[in-house]
């Protein structure tokens, strides 16, 4: 969560900066009919990049309302707002995970693992992906492929030093049962 919403902050405000800092690079001995075209490229420039930090912002404010949403235990309100942002950037896995969780906790399970499937494709690095399709895989009785994802999140927290979570995940496979 915290890397997609910096990297979107970020991306806005190099299009706001570039967009910012650009200047007519036209002489004055080029003609009229030369200067018309080079402004029309600018102003294509301009509009693409101001598309672009539209897109950023629009899909900043549903997934941080989604993230919210999830967290106040609004599972309905959520998908709904995953709903959105994945409209607008269908290859999030922050997204799809995010949506995996709220469909988990309204116990349609399969549509959880679908996200949650979704999101490891998207980022096969994505630790808590692994952890939360691990724990689902554990409920529903699939040891092994449980085991396995646990497994596969602990060795990422492990590369990443996420220790805290790493030692949970320790904790849970102690006792998988519970």
């Amino acid at each position: 969560m915290f890397r997609v919403k910096n990297l979107l902050l970020v991306t806005l405000i190099v299009t706001l900066f570039t967009g910012c800092s650009q200047t007519d690079n036209t002489t004055t001995d080029v003609s009229n009919e030369q200067q018309s075209i080079a402004s029309d490229v600018d102003v294509q420039a301009e509009e693409s990049e101001a598309e672009e930090s539209v897109t950023s912002v629009d899909s900043l404010f549903p997934y941080m309302s989604a993230v919210n949403l999830l967290s106040a235990a609004q599972y309905e309100d959520a998908i709904n707002q995953y709903n959105k942002v994945l409209r607008i950037i269908p290859d999030l896995a922050l997204a799809y995970h995010g949506r995996g969780l709220a469909y988990h906790h309204l116990e349609q399970h399969d549509l959880a693992m679908e996200d949650l499937n979704k999101s490891i494709q998207l980022d096969p690095e994505y630790a808590d992906a692994y952890r939360n399709r691990g724990i689902i895989l554990l409920n529903r009785g699939e040891m092994n492929k449980g085991i396995s994802d646990i497994n596969k999140a602990m060795d990422l927290y492990e590369t990443r030093g996420e220790t805290a979570k790493l030692e949970a995940l320790e904790t849970l496979l102690e006792n998988p049962t519970d």
